[in-house]
């Protein structure tokens, strides 16, 4: 019988491609060849698909730190070559975006993927819009009364306009320290701590790079702890759960990809009763966003207990990434990882098909 063929998406336009072109070598690498043909599908900085044979490790973090961090990196380049992109999908039965960031995580391209009428993994368009962008997701997670950190949005006009008048609110509601990041981005790229009105313009300077609108959050102190989800109808959450101890002050992309922070898994000293309920709001965050597929849910629980920070609809598949860890922390492996999320992703082909 003739294999499905299956193509995995990496690069892309934002940020993050770098994470992504890492990612997506270690999917393709972990997919089952016996059943499947792999098409490895490289998206370059201005948008065009090409096919690709270059497979990329974790050295490759390190060696392009300074390309990731460059704020020109996330600057909108339109392509408009579809015919290049048509000839890339033809004969292609599945496609697996490993895609993190704007173009990739944030609905447009499972939208495009929807209106060619192919499958692929991950969830629906809903689900990567909301959850890309950080606002709305956490508008939506105060609605059904599930903790999250307080926050404020600002709008780069507002800013400009009314600078002391922003600052002054800003403190007056959450207080000082804060973390400012641009409002929808993932791979704690323009994310910063601040202390002071002086860091808090800084900082806003950095995250009005990647886009127009920042998001501001108190600080949490306490522990960050993740669960991992994977499912459609019935999500199902890892068992075990994992923490962060940051080696920079807090978890940015060097810290998260370069030099490489502890990831300890299972989280240390964790009472069970806490582990139940990340448990259970990782499963409840899933379900209000239209999760399917699968998502990493970030924690921080502070003295008030835990309160879900986002979810990555998209997250990592690098050696390190939290994502996988805790899933094989229980007994799977990489590649069954990896092709029990292709297989739900026919399940929910098949049943949108249905209706």
């Amino acid at each position: 019988m003739k294999k499905k063929v299956v193509a995995v998406l990496m690069g892309g336009r934002s940020s993050e491609r770098e994470v992504s072109l890492v990612s997506g070598s270690a999917v393709a690498r972990a997919i089952n060849r016996d059943e499947y043909d792999i098409k490895l599908v490289h998206i370059t900085q201005e948008g065009r698909w090409e096919f690709t044979n270059r497979l990329f490790d974790q050295d490759h973090l390190v060696h392009s730190l300074g390309d990731a961090l460059r704020a020109d990196t996330h600057t909108f380049k339109p392509y408009s070559d579809l015919r290049n992109i048509w000839e890339i999908l033809s004969g292609v039965d599945l496609v697996f975006p490993v895609l993190h960031g704007p173009f990739g995580e944030d609905g447009t391209i499972q939208g495009f993927l929807d209106t060619a009428g192919l499958p692929y993994v991950g969830g629906s368009v809903l689900f990567h819009s909301l959850c890309m962008d950080k606002p709305t997701l956490k508008a939506l997670l105060i609605h059904h009364n599930i903790p999250t950190p307080a926050f404020k949005t600002i709008d780069q006009r507002a800013w400009t306009e009314d600078q002391t008048r922003q600052e002054q609110d800003l403190i007056d509601v959450l207080g000082l320290p804060v973390f400012v990041k641009p409002a929808s981005l993932g791979s704690s790229v323009g994310i910063s701590k601040v202390s002071s009105v002086e860091e808090l313009r800084r900082a806003l300077t950095v995250a009005f790079r990647y886009g127009r609108r920042a998001i501001i959050e108190e600080a949490i102190q306490g522990r960050e702890i993740e669960c991992s989800v994977m499912g459609n109808a019935h999500p199902v959450s890892s068992q075990i759960l994992g923490e962060i101890l940051p080696c920079n002050e807090f978890y940015d992309y060097e810290a998260k990809y370069v030099k490489e922070s502890t990831l300890l898994v299972p989280a240390p000293n964790l009472p069970e009763e806490s582990a139940a309920e990340i448990r259970d709001l990782a499963i409840r965050a899933f379900r209000v966003a239209d999760g399917s597929g699968y998502a990493r849910v970030d924690f921080l629980v502070g003295p008030n207990g835990p309160m879900v920070n986002e979810l990555n609809t998209v997250p990592g598949f690098t050696k390190i990434s939290m994502f996988p860890r805790l899933f094989m922390a229980q007994g799977m492996s990489f590649e069954e990882i990896v092709n029990r999320l292709i297989s739900l992703a026919w399940e929910r082909f098949s049943d949108r098909s249905s209706i």
